[in-house]
């Protein structure tokens, strides 16, 4: 009986090392703000006031990406925030104040983003909606990758969904009239 006993204790050890390795970690992931460059938004004048609006009401995590065993989740809603954030400062260089109660009025979200490994970099898509105050939406999916990190190709792709916003003509529009 005691012959047995110490590969009865190996067999416990891997079978907890077993179940240590298999549950993974999961990690709750927001980005940072980079905001976009000069010039990449063409130029316009808006008009007034506008006031930003995170449309994401969900503050639930949602999954994000899969790397091995690690899981990484995030808030949309806390995405979204990062988003305004980018927004806001474009905005402010076109010469745009921000105002809580702003005539103006574009409600953002972000509704999906993932990230993934492809082949040498790490790759982030994002779905950005924007409704602008006269019902017009448009969704705007933006990729970006990063020969470097998950967290640069995600935070490139929440800054490039903002450019490509307002880049569309219908928003500049809205904004300036």
């Amino acid at each position: 009986m005691t012959e047995r006993m110490p590969s009865r204790v190996v067999l416990g050890i891997t079978a907890v090392l077993l179940v240590a390795l298999c549950a993974g970690c999961t990690h709750v992931y927001t980005p940072k703000k980079v905001y976009i460059k000069p010039g990449a938004v063409p130029a316009f004048k808006p008009v007034k006031a506008v006031k930003l609006t995170n449309a994401q009401t969900s503050t639930d995590n949602s999954h994000i990406a899969q790397m091995g065993i690690h899981a990484y989740v995030g808030s949309l809603n806390a995405w979204t925030d990062v988003a305004l954030g980018v927004m806001k400062k474009e905005l402010e260089r076109q010469g745009m104040t921000g105002a809580p109660d702003g005539s103006k009025e574009l409600k953002i979200k972000i509704t999906n983003a993932k990230a993934y490994a492809a082949a040498f970099t790490m790759q982030s898509i994002v779905n950005l909606e924007v409704e602008t105050g006269a019902g017009y939406k448009n969704t705007f999916e933006a990729k970006a990758g990063s020969g470097l990190t998950m967290y640069r190709a995600c935070s490139g792709s929440v800054t490039r969904a903002v450019e490509l916003a307002l880049q569309d003509p219908k928003i500049q529009e809205y904004l300036t009239k």
